[in-house]
């Protein structure tokens, strides 16, 4: 999978939590030793309760908070590149010669 470190440390959280099963707050698990990413992104999806802590350091994945995270995030992505587009359309209309 390419992207960014911290892309990659988020998915490789949410691929551990669902392959532990902990899906609801009944199975919830303990997570292994993090990297450093991985401990900045557990923060960020704890704060946006993509996953959701029930005891000390048992953890699961809310899968529909989980689709949403994501749905809002490729929408920001699309919203970026929709605007760089017109940026650049506006600059190759500007250098046009006349």
């Amino acid at each position: 999978m390419a992207g960014s470190p911290a892309l990659i440390a988020e998915h490789r959280l949410v691929r551990r939590l669902r392959d532990a099963g902990a899906l609801s707050p009944e199975t919830a698990c303990a997570l292994p030793p993090l990297r450093w990413m991985e401990q900045r992104r557990l923060a960020r999806l704890l704060d946006r309760s993509v996953v959701r802590e029930t005891g000390p350091g048992r953890f699961y994945l809310d899968p529909d908070t989980w689709a949403q995270y994501r749905r809002e995030r490729q929408r920001l992505v699309l919203t970026l590149l929709g605007v760089v587009a017109v940026v650049l359309l506006l600059i190759g209309w500007l250098a046009r010669p006349r």
